[in-house]
């Protein structure tokens, strides 16, 4: 990976303010955030995981719109997975997996994934993710420019503060200092961006089951 570390034409004629000032929110939405999504990812992977497995196990059992959107979406982008969790040939995943396959009752199951999805609709509800970060599936305005301030870890903080900070010397000279640069991050670094954490599959579970050998 190339790391640059530095322009040749770094020197400008005024401080880059408004760089400055997106780099400060950055930060500061950062701190303000990514400990409470870290949590939230947790609770909300585990409660996927769990509709996916008796989604994939007990496909005729009725779910809300929403987790229904949420278990076709994943099933389509990950077939072999889809493929494992309605063979049933794979590794029990943890107690409640052990507990559910023990199990046949239709009106049990219904009722449990009822409950999950009634604990899916309120952990999305609640989520940070899902109401400020770019979410493909339930896209809404608002997320366009705040899912610009979301980010995966330190290490997608630092880079992307990095790079827009050596952008601020991209500027017509004597101009009105940052604007262009700052502009281009506007219209770059939304959803369509590889590096926007929107991207990062907000809906995927903690932990799927892998596809057990043949």
């Amino acid at each position: 990976m190339l790391i640059p570390i530095g322009h040749e034409n770094l020197r400008g004629r005024r401080w880059p303010y408004i760089s400055i000032a997106i780099i400060a929110l950055n930060v500061l939405a950062f701190l303000g955030t990514h400990w409470t999504i870290e949590v939230q990812s947790a609770e909300t992977g585990e409660v996927e995981s769990h509709i996916l497995m008796m989604a994939g196990a007990h496909p005729d059992l009725k779910m809300t719109t929403e987790a229904q959107r949420f278990v076709d979406g994943f099933m389509q982008s990950n077939p072999k997975v889809a493929a494992s969790l309605r063979s049933g040939n794979r590794e029990v995943e943890d107690a409640w997996d052990a507990r559910m396959r023990l199990v046949e009752d239709p009106a049990a199951l219904q009722s449990e994934m009822d409950g999950l999805c009634q604990q899916y609709s309120e952990k999305v509800e609640g989520s940070l993710l899902h109401n400020y970060g770019y979410v493909p599936a339930a896209p809404h305005a608002a997320s366009y420019l705040t899912s610009m301030f979301l980010h995966g870890g330190w290490m997608h903080l630092i880079f992307n503060m990095w790079f827009l900070w050596l952008a601020r010397s991209w500027k017509t000279p004597g101009a009105v200092p940052s604007i262009r640069p700052s502009i281009c991050s506007a219209v770059c670094w939304p959803p369509w961006s590889t590096e926007s954490p929107a991207l990062a599959a907000p809906f995927q579970p903690l932990a799927l089951p892998a596809p057990s050998p043949d």
